[in-house]
């Protein structure tokens, strides 16, 4: 059964903008409540389902919050979505067990709650790694972390903290504190921050009065520290924003490196991962291939038909080289219509039926243009440098060299270089 998002709300307008940006943004169905007859009604037919509830306080039938504890008695994880503000009506909410208290006063608090569904509902498959040996910050941490729809795994020494943050392949939090079996929160920190596929991992760290660590962490890796005891919603907040800083940093670094149209590396990203496969390729002593592609007549393409169908021609291309790639294979577009592959321990006899079925599978694309009677067809010119040599530069000028004379013969065929000249 499809996950869904409860919303019970009795205003028109804050009712359509988060019915209409949640459907948009995240894809679940939403069932808009307008009273708590209604919600209950929805609850007994997909109770299971909700995996959000959103509540307004002020309901025509419900006036002081009622639905809160029934949709937590439901086992419905709960956001309270409210226009009134008073201390001890959110003081009896939290105490209910409701993930947040939002006041729907501004633009930017309609926003912060459809980000905030949009946070929980990844958290949802999200592990978070609690690591320390004080049990009662491991049993406020993970009753805050649970209550924000994250799986949690506790862990007591270093070397039991490395083992999870080296095989866990869905981590997305990791929980310090300073007070460990086999030595302190400190040196895990270091070892997590020595390895570059953690640098994304939001780490918290937790510092009592005793131990005043806080800042010492962050010198090292982490990205915040929060004072233990806690309130859950000061730890909500905390942890919420580390995670959105994180996303966004892992956003611009994935921006930094893939073409925005094809979603294929771009030229510098090309170049970083080019050395690492050639260095593995030296040390196992297998080949290096590397191909240089280019749609033909591609300024003709523009001229006649206009850059949107040119875009479309070369998503097109990218979409074909990535169909038929291998998970070895690096890919990438250069800029324009061109476009250079790397290929490893490719074998020779393999590699000639490989371009050559490539090289017609694209010939055979069609791209439907409105008003026109006639798809779209085109072809690419490809090079291909057989001979490996030490220096990444030289062998693609190799490759470019061979895709001009697949150019000057004719287009739409592949030539092959394999030596120095």
């Amino acid at each position: 059964m499809k996950e869904r998002i409860l919303l019970v709300e009795d205003t028109k307008f804050f009712g359509e903008f988060i019915c209409r940006n949640i459907t948009q943004k995240m894809n679940y169905e939403v069932d808009w409540a307008k009273s708590m007859e209604e919600a209950m009604t929805f609850i007994a037919q997909h109770q299971s389902n909700y995996i959000i509830a959103l509540l307004d306080l002020g309901l025509p039938d419900a006036p002081n919050g009622e639905i809160v504890p029934y949709c937590i008695e439901n086992n419905i994880p709960s956001i309270v979505f409210t226009g009134s503000y008073d201390t001890d009506k959110r003081r009896l909410m939290l105490s209910h067990g409701i993930i947040d208290y939002v006041m729907k006063d501004s633009a930017i608090s309609l926003d912060y709650v459809v980000k905030l569904v949009d946070r929980l509902t990844r958290n949802t498959h999200i592990t978070a790694l609690i690591a320390g040996s004080d049990r009662s910050m491991q049993r406020a941490v993970a009753d805050s972390l649970e209550l924000m729809q994250m799986q949690c795994v506790v862990v007591d020494s270093v070397e039991e903290g490395k083992r999870w943050v080296e095989n866990k392949e869905n981590l997305g939090l990791i929980v310090l504190m300073d007070e460990m079996k086999d030595g302190d929160g400190f040196e895990l920190l270091k070892e997590i921050r020595l390895s570059p596929k953690n640098k994304y991992i939001p780490v918290l760290t937790l510092q009592s009065e005793v131990n005043r660590i806080g800042n010492r962490n962050i010198k090292y890796g982490a990205n915040d520290y929060i004072d233990f005891p806690f309130r859950h919603t000061d730890f909500f907040t905390r942890v919420n924003t580390i995670m959105q800083m994180q996303d966004q940093l892992k956003q611009l670094d994935y921006m930094a490196q893939h073409d925005f149209l094809t979603g294929l590396y771009n030229r510098r990203a090309f170049f970083e991962r080019a050395k690492g496969l050639f260095a593995q390729a030296r040390r196992k002593q297998i080949t290096v291939k590397i191909a240089a592609f280019d749609i033909d007549h591609f300024k003709s393409v523009n001229d006649t038909y206009g850059h949107d169908v040119g875009d479309r021609a070369i998503k097109a291309l990218s979409d074909c080289l990535l169909e038929n790639s291998r998970e070895t294979d690096l890919i990438a577009r250069f800029g324009g219509e061109e476009f250079c592959a790397l290929y490893t321990d490719m074998d020779d006899g393999y590699m000639v039926s490989y371009f050559e079925e490539l090289r017609k599978k694209v010939s055979e694309l069609e791209l439907e243009i409105e008003g026109e009677e006639f798809p779209l067809k085109f072809t690419i010119s490809i090079g291909v440098n057989t001979h490996f040599i030490e220096d990444i530069s030289e062998m693609i000028n190799h490759a470019d060299n061979a895709l001009y004379a697949s150019k000057e013969n004719g287009r739409n065929q592949v030539t092959y270089h394999s030596e120095d000249p």
